[in-house]
């Protein structure tokens, strides 16, 4: 996916601000965050995050599960919980082979994927949905790849929500992503009005 048909450039420059900010003030962060309103599925989505920064991926949450546990949504349920979108940066590895596959089921560490609406999306490689078991629980997202001009890692993730907010969404109104952050900082969420 090219939103806009712009490739997402990889900078990292939010994240050097941030561990400049760091290395100066101690343990302030320069992002935007707050203290989630509700808690629900919150251990799920961090496990989960913490599983692709670790293996180096660059993704972000949007939608309406940030929204909800920022307290501006009162709902994330449709037939089942949905946490809503994950943008995953096109880079070679076995998650993206599995989701362009369209695999059936695969595993991320301690997560079990089980594509769910497969014709939904079958003629859109870039896009899949997949209900993912992690401790009894089963979330639904939709997975969303977005083209990279190169190879992006975890320390990109930052630029990738911006790039996201920034390409993506043609209607002001306030936004909200959960991004898992390498450096120590593993949940941050962080809200954006347009």
């Amino acid at each position: 996916m090219r939103p806009l048909g712009i490739l997402f450039d990889e900078s990292d420059s939010l994240l050097r601000t941030e561990q400049s900010l760091v290395n100066m003030a101690g343990h302030a962060l320069w992002l935007p965050h707050f203290t989630p309103i509700s808690l629900d599925h919150l251990h799920f989505v961090h496990h989960l995050l913490q599983s692709f920064c670790e293996l180096d991926s660059c993704c972000t949450i949007t939608g309406i599960y940030p929204a909800h546990i920022a307290g501006v949504l009162t709902s994330y349920y449709h037939t089942s919980p949905v946490i809503g979108r994950l943008y995953i940066a096109r880079t070679p590895s076995s998650i993206l082979d599995n989701i362009y596959r369209k695999a059936d089921t695969f595993a991320i560490g301690l997560f079990q994927l089980h594509v769910t609406d497969w014709e939904e999306y079958e003629v859109f490689p870039d896009y899949s949905n997949y209900a993912i078991t992690f401790e009894d629980v089963i979330v639904c997202f939709s997975f969303a790849i977005v083209d990279v001009s190169t190879t992006c890692g975890s320390k990109f993730i930052i630029n990738l929500t911006e790039f996201i907010w920034y390409h993506l969404c043609e209607f002001g109104f306030e936004m909200h992503a959960i991004v898992c952050v390498p450096l120590g900082t593993p949940t941050v969420s962080t809200p954006k009005s347009s």
